[in-house]
C-alpha cells in the first residue's frame, strides 16, 4: 500500500510539473505541410530557380511544444544531387483555424546561399594564400553565417544575393557574422615551420569581431600529392589525410 501511494504521488508530482512547464494554454504543432510550401516559395523567389522538397519535418520538440521546422530542398536545374536546407519557424502563435497548428510561418535561413558563395570565397582565398607564400595547392572551402537562433542554418533570409562579378569577402567579414573552414592540401616542400605564422599574417587583417577562418592542411609525399591532383581534374575526391596535418583557426582578439 505504501509502494502504490509513494507511485501515486510521484505521478501526480510529474504531471503537476509538466502542466506548469507547458501552462494551460494548448502547445501548438508545426504544419509540416505548409512549412513546406513556405520553404519553396521562398526558395523560388529569392533564388529565381526552380527547387522542389525532398522532406519536411518538425524539429526541437518537447513534450508536445513545437521548435522549428526543416525542409530539405533540391535544384532541379542541377546535375548533381545537392541538398538545401531552410529552416523555418512560426511567426507568431495564432491558431484560427483550431486545428492544434499555427497557422503561419516565415524562414529563418537556409544553406544555397553557402553553395552560391562558395567559388567565390575559394578563388578570394586562394589569392591569400599566395600572398602568403603558397605556390603549389588544393583548396576546398564553406562558408556560414552566424544566426545566434536555435535551428539556424547557412544563411539569414535577408543575406542579399552577392554579385560575383564584383564579390568582396572583406565587405562579407566586416559586415556578418561569418566562419569560413579551408581545406588544404599541399606537398612537402611546400610545408615549413613559419606557415601557420604566414597565413595567419596576412587572413589576420581582414578578422572582425565574431568572425572564424579554420584551416585544415594537410603535407603529402611529393607522388601522392600528383596523384591527388590528377584525381581533382577528373573531379575526384581524395579524403584521406596526410602524413602530417597543421590544423589552426583564426579570430579576432
Amino acid at each position: 500500500m505504501k509502494k502504490f501511494k509513494c507511485i501515486t504521488v510521484m505521478s501526480m508530482i510529474f504531471i503537476s510539473s509538466v502542466f506548469m512547464f507547458t501552462g494551460c494554454k494548448k502547445n501548438l504543432l508545426m504544419d509540416e505541410h505548409k512549412c513546406a510550401e513556405v520553404a519553396l516559395e521562398y526558395m523560388e523567389n529569392k533564388y529565381q530557380e526552380e527547387f522542389e522538397v525532398i522532406y519536411s519535418g518538425e524539429k526541437g520538440k518537447f513534450i508536445g511544444k513545437a521548435g522549428y521546422a526543416e525542409v530539405t530542398l533540391s535544384n532541379k536545374n542541377e546535375s548533381t544531387e545537392n541538398e538545401y536546407v531552410v529552416v523555418v519557424y512560426p511567426d507568431g502563435s495564432d491558431d484560427k483555424e483550431d486545428d492544434g497548428y499555427y497557422d503561419s510561418y516565415k524562414v529563418i535561413s537556409d544553406t544555397y546561399m553557402c553553395y552560391l558563395l562558395k567559388d567565390s570565397v575559394k578563388s578570394e582565398m586562394e589569392k591569400l594564400l599566395m600572398e602568403a607564400g603558397l605556390t603549389d595547392f588544393i583548396i576546398s572551402t564553406s562558408i556560414k553565417e552566424f544566426g545566434g537562433i536555435v535551428g539556424f542554418s547557412g544563411f539569414a533570409n535577408d543575406f542579399p544575393i552577392q554579385n560575383q562579378e564584383i564579390f568582396s569577402l572583406t565587405d562579407i567579414i566586416n559586415n556578418h557574422k561569418i566562419s569560413i573552414h579551408c581545406w588544404i592540401k599541399i606537398p612537402e616542400f611546400e610545408d615549413d615551420e613559419m606557415l601557420q605564422y604566414r597565413i595567419t599574417e596576412i587572413i589576420k587583417p581582414l578578422i572582425s569581431l565574431d568572425d572564424i577562418i579554420t584551416f585544415s592542411i594537410d603535407v603529402y609525399d611529393k607522388e601522392i600529392y600528383e596523384e591527388i591532383k590528377e584525381l581533382k581534374k577528373n573531379n575526384i575526391g581524395y579524403s584521406a589525410r596526410g602524413n602530417k596535418r597543421i590544423s589552426f583557426s583564426i579570430e579576432e582578439d
